[in-house]
């Protein structure tokens, strides 16, 4: 498969030039560099190096696995973290809630709650009548509440 010779306009367009071509043509221009020459300077840049004095190396050797887990460092932070100040983000994401539970967490937005109430129906609606009796204490009397249920309806 040939390449095209024709280039598109880029940013290394001026770099083909003058014929601004792909493939150049090689220049007639003699190797002045003999293969003697090549081989003496290479000779030297060894020499040089030999004679340079040699770096202390160091042994490799692996890290072992208990040495920083960290893990261990973000469940600390976690233990550890003022209840009075958000969590950072780091921590936070790795939290899980499960889907159908409800949580007093500072992500949850309009402040809900959990609240649910334990009384019952005929319970509610006497408190909203005002005709639930009630001790000075606060109390609610339960004799009473079972009186008036005992009585007959007349809706």
């Amino acid at each position: 498969m040939e390449i095209s010779d024709e280039l598109p306009y880029n940013d290394y367009f001026e770099y083909f030039g003058p014929q601004y071509r792909l493939h150049i043509d090689p220049s007639q221009a003699p190797n002045d560099n003999s293969d003697e020459y090549l081989w003496k300077i290479q000779e030297g840049v060894l020499e040089h190096l030999r004679n340079l004095p040699s770096v202390p190396s160091v042994q490799m050797q692996p890290i072992p696995q208990d040495a920083f887990n960290q893990e261990e460092l973000e469940r600390m932070a976690e233990d550890n973290a003022d209840p009075e100040k958000r969590l950072p983000s780091t921590v936070t994401d790795k939290i899980v809630e499960d889907a159908g539970e409800f949580y007093d967490g500072e992500n949850a937005g309009e402040d809900r709650r959990n609240e649910q109430s334990y009384k019952r129906a005929a319970d509610d609606e006497k408190t909203q009548n005002g005709t639930s009796t009630s001790h000075a204490g606060g109390d609610v009397d339960m004799d009473a509440d079972r009186d008036q249920s005992k009585k007959p309806r007349l809706d």
